[in-house]
């Protein structure tokens, strides 16, 4: 998938609406594409059902367990190579997450992952003295902790590469990840 290019400002030149222009930057193999209805209600997981599990809440629509149907059980369907993941980890609590295949065959993906920040608003860094949720995320020989609010971005994920995540705070974290074909 190329990286969009298209204008932070509109120009006399870009006359696609933006749309249209994400559309034409999309992976070829995804179009054309039929739309996909409006859900009637969105999916909803209780914090007992995210609770030291990972929990699929976005994958595309040919993904295996995937229905487009208005009242369908499971992941939220959408026409992209994404899939969205979340998980409330109790403190000293590990989880591996094994990296999807790509839906174009093998290759590197993208990974991104944030700590909700469930303290209430602030302006300053993340504490990381224990005192709120701290996740450590370990891929291959790279480690790096987050603090509520914080995120990292990792290129160069493989399918089936193990991603761990662990609660190393000493309270319960909420994290939101997402996978992408590069």
């Amino acid at each position: 998938m190329r990286a969009i290019q298209a204008p932070l400002v509109p120009s006399p030149h870009s006359l696609v609406p933006l749309p249209a222009a994400i559309l034409r930057y999309s992976a070829p193999s995804l179009r054309p594409f039929a739309p996909i209805p409006a859900p009637a209600d969105n999916s909803h997981y209780t914090d007992a059902e995210k609770l030291d599990t990972i929990v699929e809440i976005v994958a595309p629509v040919s993904a295996p367990g995937v229905t487009d149907s208005r009242e369908g059980s499971g992941p939220t369907p959408v026409h992209s190579p994404l899939h969205a993941f979340v998980s409330v980890l109790s403190p000293s609590t590990s989880l591996t997450h094994t990296v999807r295949p790509r839906t174009d065959g093998d290759g590197q993906k993208l990974f991104y992952a944030q700590l909700i920040q469930c303290s209430g608003y602030s302006t300053v860094a993340a504490k990381k003295d224990g005192s709120t949720a701290l996740v450590k995320i370990t891929g291959g020989d790279e480690e790096v902790v987050l603090g509520e609010g914080d995120g990292v971005f990792v290129r160069g994920a493989k399918t089936a590469d193990g991603v761990t995540i662990e609660n190393v705070g000493k309270v319960k974290g909420e994290l939101i990840f997402f996978e992408m074909d590069a």
